[in-house]
């Protein structure tokens, strides 16, 4: 009697270990962010507040099963209603910094393949999506700043390297047949 419930606590506590959510992590910096400005992030349709900016920095934690694009977003004063693409994967941390608070601009460091892409295509872009973000936060006319937006849109689609977009599908091709098999 004794040997079974010392047998279903050990497998007990070895079937609570694997039920861990594995996790990301996300640190930021700008001196440009004001304290209280409040951080969003998430991994799909859902993005809630996730942190409160303190003397420009702010971290999170995110649940991550598998690789996942996640987006990084601000409410406070002078940051424009745009969000930052960041790849994740389990057990990774990622580093966003900036000087100002256009953060789809930032640096992003991370060891993930996909973000180094994103993050070349992000300076290809940039004169064109800085003055597209300025004009967001000046309230620009509509018609202007939707002029600009379609020059951004049309220079997201720079050359890439064969490589880039190999390891890209590999990774989004298995993530797509199993989110279509559990509907």
């Amino acid at each position: 009697m004794k040997k079974s419930i010392i047998t279903m606590m050990l497998a007990l506590v070895a079937m609570a270990g694997l039920a861990q959510t594995k996790t990301a992590t996300v640190i930021g910096y700008s001196p440009a962010l004001k304290d209280g400005t409040l951080v969003f992030a998430g991994t799909g349709s859902t993005v809630p507040v996730v942190d409160t900016v303190q003397a420009g920095r702010f971290a999170y934690t995110l649940p991550v099963e598998e690789f996942t694009e996640s987006t990084l977003s601000f409410y406070g004063e002078g940051c424009p209603n745009s969000s930052t693409v960041i790849f994740l994967c389990p057990d990774v941390t990622v580093k966003v910094t900036g000087n100002d608070c256009l953060n789809p601009l930032w640096k992003v460091e991370s060891p993930i393949p996909e973000q180094q892409t994103q993050n070349r295509l992000t300076e290809y872009c940039r004169d064109v999506r800085t003055e597209a973000l300025q004009m967001d936060l000046a309230n620009a006319p509509r018609e202007k700043r939707d002029s600009v937006t379609l020059i951004w849109m049309k220079q997201q689609s720079p050359p890439v390297r064969l490589k880039d977009l190999k390891i890209s599908w590999q990774r989004f091709i298995p993530m797509f047949m199993r989110r279509m098999s559990s509907r």
